[in-house]
């Protein structure tokens, strides 16, 4: 592993970072067991990933290439990286399947990021979701448990509490992105059969969720949120805001591939009406909700994940919403 490389280029961010924004001190260090080093030419890096990279939680920093592909491109001059990776010894691993469902979307979508053509062709074998077949999401199923954040200040809330209380108090955030209906906690997970049971799972599943979400009508838009507590805030958020808004732009129209039918509904996580809504939805809009977002995914780098390799069908658009000690709600402004 090339650790002095892995050091020079987060000096490089930091003394970029600093130019930008002298009056934030921010220490930076990539994950130990990421793997950049030196391309073909100076606008080129490589990223390998080891097994534990591609087996861990999307949630993990460590498995977050995303995050880091992209931080490195804002605050650098490397602006094309090529990806490999370790095969795992089982590769139905889900995490590990949800790593590889995340490296097509991202070379699908973004030109910049490539694969050597052994990867390409293991990419192919090894991904268990398919172009030509239909697949099942989930939908909440389970009641979940009400927090009270009472008498608590924004820094003592933990992220399940302020959930609950945009919930319970979401006029600012549905007037801001003109919503119809706002919810917590849509479970995300692909399914081989309408069943839905863990036999079935292709993805992960159970405990993974979406924030927040909700549907403007008017605009058919699906509006899915990405909230981090003033403590937790990492570039790991970037992996975990694509993910979801690439699983959400297969399920709504018109592509549909991954099929959304609920029979029960719960008050805060969303009607069997509004859930089924969602695959009539033409527009994917994901957003950071951050009290202080990580300091080097700024506004540049989200203009940046808008920046597709081709017009993307159907679409998504990503946007950073903050919220202040009040829960007033505002759209972060990206350059042009």
């Amino acid at each position: 592993m090339d650790t002095e490389f892995n050091k020079e280029l987060a000096k490089i961010i930091r003394e970029n970072f600093r130019r930008a924004f002298p009056e934030v001190r921010r220490n930076i260090r990539f994950p130990r067991d990421l793997q950049f080093s030196k391309g073909s030419d100076e606008n080129h890096l490589t990223l390998k990933m080891t097994e534990q990279n591609v087996t861990a939680n999307v949630q993990e920093n460590k498995a977050a290439f995303e995050g880091w592909c992209f931080v490195v491109r804002r605050w650098t001059d490397y602006k094309s990286i090529q990806l490999s990776w370790v095969q795992p010894s089982d590769k139905s691993d889900k995490h590990y399947q949800s790593f590889l469902y995340r490296v097509k979307a991202m070379t699908t979508h973004y030109d910049w990021l490539n694969l050597p053509d052994q990867m390409a062709n293991i990419l192919k074998t090894d991904l268990s979701i398919k172009n030509d077949t239909t697949y099942y999401f989930n939908y909440p199923q389970t009641h979940s448990t009400r927090t009270d954040a009472e008498g608590k200040t924004v820094d003592e809330m933990t992220e399940n509490e302020i959930e609950w209380y945009i919930f319970n108090n979401p006029n600012g955030l549905k007037k801001l992105c003109k919503l119809n209906a706002l919810y917590r906690q849509y479970p995300v997970g692909v399914f081989t059969n309408a069943r839905r049971r863990t036999i079935y799972a292709v993805l992960p599943h159970g405990r993974r969720c979406i924030d927040l979400w909700g549907l403007n009508n008017d605009k058919k838009e699906l509006h899915i949120f990405e909230l981090k507590t003033p403590q937790n805030i990492g570039v790991g958020a970037v992996s975990e805001l694509l993910y979801y808004a690439f699983l959400m732009q297969n399920a709504i129209y018109p592509t549909n591939q991954f099929q959304i039918k609920a029979v029960r509904e719960f008050p805060d996580r969303g009607s069997v009406n509004d859930i089924n809504t969602i695959t009539t939805m033409t527009l994917v809009m994901a957003s950071f909700l951050t009290f202080r977002a990580h300091p080097l995914i700024d506004a540049r780098l989200i203009k940046d994940m808008n920046i597709f390799r081709k017009e993307v069908k159907p679409p998504i658009k990503f946007c950073s919403i903050t919220i202040d000690n009040s829960f007033n709600f505002n759209v972060l402004e990206l350059p042009d």
